[in-house]
């Protein structure tokens, strides 16, 4: 290879030999190195047919960078740029920029289009397409979005468009063939489905798994085969077996399926479980959500707050609970009377002797209990009384005997805790057999208010009662 002195003119060389240009401009200085430099690279494109500095080739179709060996970039005279890391691999480019058309990596390409990256098989690359005005992220030649210069866009291949209409999903090619949004996981998700086999096209809410019975996975529809209007809200896996929620020409069915796992709970604005179905059970409950699993058909209310007021034509039905153990039904009528659905009874009596003192009146004391609702009586602790445990309207009855004595007079009455005579009757000893008294009476009673059935003998000496019997009911 000639030496670049050889390069040069005899009247450069000459000019180079003259004394330094200490007292030239800087543009002379710079018109001396272009004639030199000029003169060198044109005499070595004629001795070799290209030029070469360094790392540095330019020969008659354009200009090429070399790093290690590997040409990494090349300018094409016909206005062509390709950059990489070894263009002798297109795997490597990172920028081509095209003015002609032509294929590249086994891909037709068009004047003005830009690749920035591999656009290789599955290679991630920008696509910048001139004659169509698009600017596509891509996978190899493999569109995944797509941006237009109109101000549209494309995402997920095509499956999702935003433009001036707004945002259109479409449906996507794989098995799934879902709309959906999910996490990573796959297992929480919401989709569109559009009819896979075996599965009912419509909204999909899912949640962990894919069995049926699985909390938080719903299907709604309205597909149905015999072309009738009908909407399911299904559970489980997404078939017409398992169908939830049906709205049929105006019939509205919850369960469909029959699952005993599929319960409704509506809630209110201060009670969680204002309304709820248990449909593992078959009933119903009003403001609570327990139920005994025993029962079948059963309709559970919790212990509500009576209301204040009437309401036109209607009678109000609730649950109160005024002691421990003693909730009870209750209702309002529409002219604002209160009480209960069920009675409450206690009836107490005494089996054995009592004997009582002549001429003295006393309390009868009840050591068994034949019926007590609510706990208003004890066979030891103040065994005379029966307590209520909340105001309201009672009646009351009572019987005894006394032992056959014919002297003298025999009484009995029902009295409660304020002195009120509930009721009296009496009279003169029945002759040769037990006399036999039945009293009873109505009132109204105050909260722990009670009553007492005492006696009275006169026949002179002691005398003793047996049977004695005292019921207690609350009416309203």
């Amino acid at each position: 290879m000639p030496k670049p002195w050889d390069l040069l003119s005899p009247d450069i060389q000459q000019r180079v030999k003259s004394p330094p240009l200490a007292n030239a401009s800087p543009a002379e200085v710079a018109n001396e190195i272009y004639d030199v430099l000029g003169q060198v690279l044109s005499r070595q494109l004629s001795t070799t047919g290209n030029v070469s500095i360094g790392s540095v080739i330019i020969d008659e179709s354009g200009i090429r960078l070399f790093s290690a060996g590997k040409n990494t970039i090349y300018l094409d005279v016909d206005g062509d740029a390709f950059f990489g890391s070894d263009l002798a691999e297109a795997s490597t480019s990172s920028l081509i920029i095209l003015n002609n058309d032509q294929v590249y990596n086994d891909e037709e390409l068009s004047e003005g289009d830009i690749l920035l990256g591999d656009n290789s098989s599955g290679a991630a690359n920008l696509f910048w397409d001139r004659s169509t005005g698009k600017l596509q992220f891509r996978g190899g030649t493999t569109m995944q979005v797509e941006i237009d210069t109109d101000g549209s866009l494309l995402a997920g291949g095509g499956v999702v468009t935003l433009d001036n209409d707004g945002i259109t999903l479409t449906a996507g090619a794989t098995d799934v063939n879902y709309i959906k949004f999910q996490d990573t996981s796959n297992n929480r998700r919401i989709g569109i489905i559009y009819g896979n086999p075996g599965i009912l096209p419509g909204v999909v809410v899912r949640g962990e798994g894919n069995a049926a019975g699985v909390v938080g996975y719903v299907h709604l529809t309205s597909y149905n085969s015999d072309a009738s209007a009908e909407l399911y809200l299904l559970s489980g896996f997404l078939n017409s077996s398992s169908q939830g929620f049906v709205i049929t020409e105006g019939s509205w069915v919850f369960n469909e399926a029959g699952a005993a796992y599929a319960d409704l709970r509506i809630e209110g604005d201060n009670i969680a479980n204002l309304f709820v179905t248990d449909a593992g059970v078959d009933s119903l409950g009003i403001g609570t959500a327990t139920f005994d699993s025993t029962g079948r058909q059963v309709l559970v209310f919790d212990n509500g707050t009576p209301p204040a007021g009437s309401v036109t034509d209607a009678a109000q039905l609730w649950v109160a609970d005024v002691a421990a153990g003693n909730a009870d039904f209750r209702m309002r009528t529409e002219g604002g009377t209160v009480g209960r659905i069920l009675n409450v009874v206690t009836t107490v009596a005494r089996v054995t002797d009592q004997t009582l003192t002549t001429s003295s009146e006393a309390a009868i004391q009840f050591t068994s209990e034949v019926i007590d609702d609510e706990g208003w009586h004890d066979n030891v602790t103040n065994n005379t009384r029966i307590t209520v445990t909340e105001a309201g309207e009672y009646l009351a009855t009572g019987y005894t005997e006394f032992a056959t004595n014919s002297t003298g007079q025999r009484f009995v009455k029902i009295v409660d805790s304020a002195g009120n005579i509930w009721a009296y009757q009496g009279g003169l000893a029945v002759p040769s057999i037990n006399t036999r008294l039945c009293v009873s009476g109505q009132r109204t009673m105050a909260a722990g208010a009670y009553i007492e059935m005492t006696a009275f003998q006169n026949s002179g000496g002691d005398l003793a009662i047996n049977p004695s019997r005292l019921t207690l009911i609350k009416l309203r």
